[in-house]
């Protein structure tokens, strides 16, 4: 697919360094990053009618974390994972949770701080 690209009411292009999938008329906006990270955006006349890893869009936090299966979980990770595409030719890797969780303490805490400061200095 070559960018700029527009066929029947979706377009396609670049925009501030994201890819974009967008339709006014089928009411929806993808945009990925330069790392793969996705954003979906529903028009509200698709509100109540989505399922899977996007949601339910009730607004309704408290059954977010729907499985396949249709069980509630707090785990995003068991989430996640119930979705995971059965019968493709190749399996999906299941996702772990982090084998190390945040430490507060850490170095990355330390170097986090340290910028803050001197951004906060920077700025008085």
């Amino acid at each position: 697919l070559s960018v700029p690209y527009a066929s029947s009411s979706v377009f396609a292009g670049y925009e501030l360094g994201f890819f974009r999938l967008w339709s006014e008329e089928f009411g929806f906006s993808i945009r990925v990053d330069p790392s793969h990270n996705i954003e979906i955006t529903l028009d509200k006349r698709h509100m109540n009618r989505t399922c899977g890893l996007c949601g339910n869009y009730n607004y309704l936090p408290e059954d977010e974390y729907r499985t396949q299966e249709g069980f509630l979980t707090e785990d995003p990770y068991d989430f996640a994972n119930s979705w995971v595409m059965k019968g493709a030719e190749e399996a999906c890797q299941r996702i772990l949770p982090p084998s190390q969780g945040c430490n507060s303490t850490g170095e990355l805490a330390k170097v986090c701080h340290n910028l803050i400061t001197h951004l906060a200095v920077d700025v008085l």
